[in-house]
């Protein structure tokens, strides 16, 4: 299983392979550098990137509403005058009577006895209105709208489980693992490509072009090579090839100076990842596999542009947090 953790800076979702937990990498979006945490480590900074991206607390009114919960009064328009009903007390109900604000409420509100028909002063309907009076920071909620709202949240949470329970199980696919949201995390994979230099050493392949593809998608018009090529000056973010891959879901880099790369893709999944170095070339009499060319040109206008006499090696890659490390070694240098 993969590690998943958030940027400390940015708090962007990421998802890196266990084995690197300990190991330095960068954050592709905000581009601080990290260390990969532990599980532990990783959970705390995912709750904490929860926490940063919530709103800003309520205010301690808005948090506590106090609110008085009454019972309703039957009419009592039309009741004769000898027998008058029995006086009624509604009883104000505080969430926390222990709060110093509630208690000044409720000594204002203690009880409000109700009245026969000619000396009731709410007209002999509810209560309500005479604690409103009382107190007008007061929020009235009747008893009877509370029950009723209670069973309706019930009945909502019944139909709710009802309709998911049948939906799942009247899938034919049901028993088709999905990936959950988590899976959706961008994958940073890390690489090194090297070369064999005209003294014999094994040095970083400086400049070298990596290039991730999704399998699934291809663009509507060809990419055009230039300023993509490994002997180009290295593109800006915004230049239009860069662009057009990254619209793709894919991702184009370059090596640093001891031919290191860290790829970054934006979500899990199958990749064509082409590796094309910069400091060796293929003997004149060597062209380009044609099954590759066929591949690349379903991406770039000519192919045969962007891989020039570069060395070059083309491989479908599962891109996710489980997958090792890249590297390629294009051997001497031919030219």
């Amino acid at each position: 299983m993969p590690v998943r953790f958030a940027c400390p800076r940015c708090q962007t979702r990421l998802s890196v392979g266990r084995r690197k937990i300990g190991a330095s990498t960068e954050c592709p979006k905000c581009r601080s550098a990290l260390v990969v945490p532990n599980e532990y480590e990783a959970e705390t900074s995912l709750l904490l990137a929860g926490i940063a991206k919530s709103d800003a607390p309520a205010t301690d009114a808005q948090a506590h509403p106090e609110f008085v919960v009454y019972d309703e009064v039957p009419d009592l328009v039309g009741r004769s005058s000898h027998a008058p009903p029995p006086a009624t007390t509604a009883r104000p109900m505080l969430p926390d009577p222990r709060r110093a604000s509630a208690s000044a409420k409720l000594a204002t509100v203690k009880s409000v006895p109700i009245a026969p028909p000619s000396q009731d002063p709410t007209g002999g309907k509810s209560v309500a209105p005479a604690l409103a009076t009382r107190d007008r920071s007061l929020l009235l909620v009747s008893r009877r709208v509370l029950y009723l709202q209670g069973a309706l949240i019930a009945l909502v949470a019944v139909v709710a489980f009802l309709v998911g329970y049948w939906s799942g199980h009247g899938d034919a696919r049901s028993d088709v693992p999905t990936a959950d949201s988590d899976a959706l995390d961008p994958v940073v994979i890390e690489g090194k490509l090297v070369y064999g230099a005209r003294n014999g050493t094994v040095s970083g392949d400086a400049g070298a072009v990596v290039v991730a593809l999704p399998v699934d998608a291809s663009p509507p018009t060809g990419i055009r090579a230039t300023g993509l090529r490994p002997r180009d000056p290295e593109p800006a973010p915004d230049h239009p090839g860069v662009a057009a891959i990254g619209q793709l879901g894919g991702t184009y880099l370059r090596a640093d100076e001891q031919g290191a790369f860290s790829l970054v893709v934006p979500r899990p999944g199958s990749y064509y990842v082409l590796l094309l170095s910069r400091q060796t070339g293929r003997p004149s009499s060597r062209t380009a596999d044609a099954s590759d060319l066929a591949q690349l040109s379903r991406y770039f206008a000519r192919p045969t542009d962007l891989l020039g006499s570069r060395k070059y090696h083309l491989e479908r890659w599962l891109l996710d947090g489980d997958t090792r490390p890249i590297s390629h070694d294009f051997g001497r240098h031919l030219e």
